[in-house]
């Protein structure tokens, strides 16, 4: 099973898990049937594809994937999940930030639910553990629609995940590292900016964006803190914590990833949210600015006051989360 092919897999499987279980707004008996058919289209449009041995296995793993979904129906009055008052945030800046450090050092306080990028996912796909995120970095020109929409799928696995599963009164905020707005404002447009995608790319997964983020309100984020750090800074600590995959990440794709979230999250530009670490993103959503030039990683201090602005900043959204 190729890589392709196994992203499909999972893609084929989630979407029929999200449309059984109530995670849509349609989530009627009526759906089991619609459902059945998309899978009994895939199974056709596979056997032609990879043969009829392979068209088996599809088959197979296509029926177990229905049979677990809709072994789970629930009544069709049933309400979509909510947050109620719980805020969802996201940690946003460039690669090697220091996004991962920060969540680690949130994931202490009893009021934070973190959501980790799902790094490892990406670097173990299909039965054959294939590394999308190196076959993405070793070439993009083949890999990068691929791994931007399986990216995509995975964080919005995770996030509903834990949305739906922490049920513990004392998680009074869900902490992702990184979100969907980014992976589409940031990743996803500079992919298409560098023509990795064709158009007809892009405008599938602007498709799919919209639809899962109208279907599912409970993954998108009330507010972002923006861990800001120059490209240069970032190359650096890339360098520093050698993750293999990084091996061939350049200045110039930070700096492409610099300037998207800074158009992204700073639209009034530095001058404006430097004098009051604060910001509106371009989607209307408020920004917590960090700068993350200084190196905090050990540094205690600086590391509680940085805790402390973020936490504040979880406390002023909570009404905010109300609202979902």
């Amino acid at each position: 099973m190729n890589s392709s092919f196994a992203v499909f897999c999972d893609f084929q499987k989630s979407t029929a898990a999200v449309d059984c279980r109530g995670w849509t707004a349609s989530s009627s008996l009526e759906n089991n049937a619609k459902t059945r058919r998309l899978f009994s289209l895939a199974k056709r449009r596979m056997k032609r594809s990879v043969g009829a041995a392979a068209g088996a296995s599809v088959h197979a793993h296509l029926e177990r994937a229905l049979a677990s979904a809709t072994k789970h129906q629930p009544h069709p009055n049933r309400p979509k999940p909510t947050l109620a008052t719980k805020p969802t945030l996201s940690l946003e800046g460039n690669i090697a930030a220091g996004k991962s450090t920060m969540l680690r050092h949130l994931a202490n306080e009893p009021n934070i639910c973190p959501v980790h990028e799902p790094v490892g996912v990406w670097q173990s796909v299909g039965p054959s553990k294939t590394n999308l995120l190196h076959l993405f970095y070793s070439d993009p020109n083949r890999w990068a629609f691929t791994f931007q929409a399986y990216a995509f799928l995975s964080r919005a696995k995770a996030a509903a995940s834990h949305v739906r599963d922490a049920q513990t009164p004392t998680s009074a905020a869900f902490m992702l590292e990184r979100s969907l707005h980014s992976d589409k404002q940031c990743f996803a447009q500079n992919a298409y900016n560098n023509g990795l995608f064709q158009e007809v790319e892009m405008a599938i997964y602007d498709d799919f964006y919209s639809w899962i983020l109208s279907e599912t309100p409970s993954v998108q984020s009330d507010g972002f803190v923006y861990l800001r750090a120059s490209p240069e800074t970032c190359l650096c600590r890339s360098q520093k914590r050698a993750r293999d995959e990084e091996s061939a990440l350049s200045l110039e794709y930070l700096h492409q990833l610099h300037s998207l979230h800074e158009g992204w999250l700073l639209p009034d530009g530095v001058a404006a949210a430097a004098q009051t670490g604060r910001s509106v993103s371009a989607d209307g959503r408020p920004v917590l600015v960090l700068d993350c030039d200084v190196e905090f990683a050990d540094d205690d201090e600086l590391l509680r006051s940085m805790r402390d602005r973020i936490m504040e900043f979880v406390d002023e959204l909570a009404p905010r989360a109300s609202g979902h």
